[in-house]
């Protein structure tokens, strides 16, 4: 090892000097090794998951402490550690030590995290799309919904004139207009807003882009309201039929805001994949982060939503884009999907599992995020309300 003739030492541990006699030129091997990404995730109440990435000489084997005492030593080729038996609710620091096959060590970086606790402080907001808009094959009442949700949303109101921001809704579940308004009347009347979701991807797409658009759904809105008693919109933004300008919508939204007092909710949820991620941004910067009530990333219909070790991450990448934009923690809702893709005849145990474990990850690191929003809830009546009686009583 070199420390002088001009070398700093800082270099100390990082250069080999190979000289086969005396007087051989000398030759400066670089094998520095540098450990990246170290990362810790509370996943569980007594469970924390470890990462990092490595590069550089071959190694015997890393050292990780926790709390500055070794715990384990991974293999050379180990990318991640899962520490368990921990205590619930508290956090622990790790550090990480590469140990070189020569002799030496790496640089050591740290990661803190917390296992969650015996269950999640507050008052989560917790919203389940109970009712397709294409119309559920089930019976599938407003009146059915279990106590256990605090929030109730339609689904998708349908343009009513092509190219205009003019929308209309009908009960579609063989209940008749007025019996399905009861059950709103009744839900909102115990405390729980009724959304009605609008725009989306798919046939009933609507167009706000201008002021005369604006007032438009303005209308539209009061026209549901008076006739099935909501008292709140999801404004569904995704790549698809619906055309949105967010000034033009922010327009919308203070004006219902000015009609109907601040109790009126406004949720804004996301397609945050690929070049939409930052137009949805924008746009929730440009509506302008107090006009809305909650927000958050739609976590559906993609291969990653099929296990925690995989959905885990998603989720934190997308919390902390949406944090990083400026939305606040508080108005943060992640949204998941009760039949994730790939997996038609779900096991709602499995499921609520994948979803919990991704949901407390992402609470260890984000603890004020607002709650959970559920798509596709009408699946869950035809399976005894699996999902919902193990999902929603924890949360």
């Amino acid at each position: 090892m070199l420390s002088g003739h001009g070398i700093g030492t800082g270099y100390a541990g990082q250069w080999l000097l190979d000289h086969a006699t005396v007087g051989a030129t000398i030759q400066l091997i670089n094998v520095t090794v540098d450990i990246t990404n170290f990362a810790a995730v509370g996943v569980s109440s007594s469970g924390i998951n470890l990462s990092w990435s490595y590069s550089g000489a071959t190694l015997t084997n890393f050292t990780l402490k926790r709390n500055n005492v070794t715990i384990a030593n991974p293999a050379a080729g180990a990318r991640n550690y899962s520490d368990s038996g921990l205590a619930a609710g508290t956090n622990y620091t790790y550090t990480i030590t590469g140990n070189y096959q020569a002799g030496g060590t790496s640089n050591t970086p740290s990661a803190s995290a917390s296992t969650q606790g015996s269950s999640p402080s507050g008052s989560p907001t917790i919203i389940m799309w109970h009712h397709r808009w294409a119309g559920p094959a089930l019976r599938d009442y407003p009146s059915d919904v279990k106590n256990n949700l605090n929030h109730y949303s339609l689904g998708m109101a349908q343009s009513s004139q092509s190219g205009t921001g003019h929308v209309s809704y009908a009960a579609n579940n063989g209940q008749s207009n007025a019996d399905h308004a009861d059950d709103i009347r009744a839900l909102v009347a115990s405390g729980k807003p009724v959304v009605m979701g609008i725009g989306g991807a798919g046939s009933g797409g609507v167009t706000v882009t201008n002021s005369t658009q604006a007032q438009q759904l303005v209308s539209s809105v009061q026209s549901m309201v008076n006739s099935f008693g909501i008292n709140g919109i999801d404004i569904d933004l995704e790549a698809g039929s619906s055309s949105w300008n967010a000034t033009a919508l922010r327009e919308a939204c203070l004006s219902l805001k000015s009609i109907y007092g601040s109790d009126f909710v406004i949720g804004v949820t996301t397609q945050m994949y690929g070049v939409y991620t930052a137009q949805w941004m924008n746009f929730l910067n440009t509506l302008g982060h107090s006009n809305y009530d909650y927000t958050g990333p739609m976590l559906y219909d993609f291969p990653e939503s099929r296990t925690a070790s995989t959905l885990i991450p998603v989720c934190l990448d997308k919390t902390n884009t949406m944090v990083s934009n400026g939305v606040p923690q508080n108005k943060i809702c992640l949204g998941f999907m009760l039949q994730p893709a790939g997996q038609p005849n779900y096991s709602a145990s499995e499921n609520a599992q994948v979803i919990l474990d991704s949901y407390n990850a992402t609470k260890a690191q984000y603890p004020n995020i607002a709650g959970a929003f559920f798509w596709a809830d009408d699946i869950d009546p035809g399976r005894n309300w699996e999902f919902s009686r193990q999902v929603a009583p924890y949360l």
